[in-house]
């Protein structure tokens, strides 16, 4: 979609533009821009890629600049200092010796390809270590392990902002505050020094009137200064069931305002929407605001045979008029923010309702339990993937050459793949089982229909507390 009428835009072109690309973040440094995307390049792979432009300038081709085998990549935020970019990313899995959880690499901005060193931890995943909030377990975890005493290893699978505070650095990750999905909330670690080194212990945001529960949901957190005693965050979320770009306000970083709704967005999946904000570095002015946002983000996995049929997103940089003096008070500015009407052009279309299962192909059940972890995809009868969408659930079984059912339960974060599903065909057991709510499909027979752009149709359109 184009950029959004009313309020002055300029249009990011960008050149190569990948319809997967996402997790945009925009900063000035050694007096270049970058711009920074991550795309899907397999399952659970991802790279990132970087645009560079110099003043009033496009920016260049992508590049690659943090390919996978870094492990950067899921949710990287960037900062610059002195000169220097540096990139926080990574994910902690339990017992794992590469993935520990945040890691710190840095690059020269003057230097293009960037060349970025060595990465090194910078925030433990383990809530003992680090007292980070992960409720959720994830693989290798067994699905019903019992919770241990600090909460589960940290997955940090949300992206990772970073606002640089005085002589600090504040590190705002996403908190799973619920054992299935849904719930997500935010958490923020301050670095010991202005580099970044190592951070303190994490601490749960607050907000002023909002309802921690499994409905609503703050996908990720994007943080910039505010003036220069202020912080200003913008974040796709779905809250009471309004989708949207959110606002909030702090002085501090931990205590925030009332989450304010300052663009509206249809929601998807039931915890997502299509707008993001650009994550933005750098203080704003007095007159007026820069904006950045992305339009059409692809929720998906990326594959590029999928982005024949999908549109490429758009990327718009909004600028808006304080008429006047900035507001006078920090309480204010979300408010002003939402008066500057930030809209689309004609209100979004509602998804139409569907009916509540059983829907075409997906019927009520389970095949057969299965044990913790991806199974012999070559061999083997059954196993696991660690997804939180049904249409993911899918998508995995068909990159796994001896999958042809998948049983999916979002409350048990359970996506399990079968070879044969034995008990009356499809459908195992036609009851929920242990008060979870399983869903089993034929994804051989849902490709040789038209697969996934199908399963994506229905999905999209669904209340999943209905279906899954």
């Amino acid at each position: 979609m184009p950029c959004l009428p009313g309020v002055p835009a300029t249009p990011l072109l960008l050149p190569r533009l990948h319809c997967d690309e996402r997790y945009a973040a925009s900063l000035r440094c050694a007096g270049h821009r970058f711009l920074f995307t991550r795309r899907e390049v397999a399952d659970d792979a991802w790279e990132t890629l970087a645009r560079r432009a110099p003043p009033s300038a496009n920016f260049s081709p992508p590049l690659v600049t943090l390919p996978h085998r870094r492990l950067l990549s899921h949710n990287t935020a960037f900062a610059c200092v002195r000169g220097r970019l540096l990139a926080f990313g990574g994910q902690a899995l339990l017992h794992s010796a590469a993935q520990r959880g945040v890691r710190r690499a840095t690059a020269s901005a003057r230097r293009w390809p960037l060349q970025w060193g060595e990465a090194a931890l910078v925030l433990d995943g383990e809530p003992s270590a680090s007292g980070c909030v992960e409720e959720r377990p994830i693989e290798p975890w067994p699905r019903h392990a019992p919770r241990p005493p600090h909460g589960f290893t940290c997955e940090f699978d949300g992206k990772l902002s970073v606002a640089r505070r005085a002589d600090r650095l504040l590190l705002f990750s996403r908190a799973n505050l619920f054992r299935g999905y849904g719930g997500r909330h935010v958490q923020l670690a301050v670095s010991d020094g202005p580099s970044g080194f190592s951070f303190g212990s994490n601490t749960l945001l607050h907000f002023h009137n909002y309802s921690i529960k499994q409905s609503n949901n703050i996908y990720f957190f994007a943080v910039r200064p505010l003036w220069e005693d202020a912080l200003l965050a913008l974040f796709p979320a779905v809250i009471e069931g309004r989708g949207g770009i959110f606002c909030s306000v702090s002085r501090e970083g931990v205590h925030w305002s009332r989450p304010l709704r300052i663009l509206a967005s249809p929601v998807v999946h039931g915890s997502r929407t299509r707008d993001h904000p650009i994550d933005q570095a750098g203080p704003l002015d007095d007159a007026a605001i820069e904006i950045g946002v992305q339009h059409d983000v692809y929720l998906h996995l990326g594959r590029a045979s999928s982005c024949d049929a999908v549109p490429l997103p758009s990327f718009c940089s909004y600028r808006l008029e304080w008429e006047g003096a900035r507001p006078p008070h920090l309480a204010s500015v979300c408010p002003r923010l939402a008066s500057l009407k930030l809209q689309h052009s004609s209100p979004p279309p509602s998804p139409p309702p569907l009916p509540p299962f059983p829907m075409r192909g997906w019927r009520v059940g389970y095949c057969e339990v299965t044990a913790a972890g991806r199974g012999d995809c070559v061999a083997g009868p059954k196993g696991s993937f660690a997804v939180g969408e049904p249409e993911d659930c899918v998508q995995k079984c068909l990159g796994c050459p001896r999958c042809r059912f998948v049983s999916f339960s979002r409350e048990n974060n359970d996506c399990s793949w079968f070879y044969a599903c034995p008990r009356r065909g499809t459908s195992a057991v036609a009851s929920p089982v242990n008060g979870r709510l399983d869903r089993t499909i034929a994804a051989r027979r849902l490709q040789a229909r038209g697969g996934r752009p199908h399963c994506e149709r229905l999905l999209d359109q669904t209340d999943p507390s209905l279906i899954l």
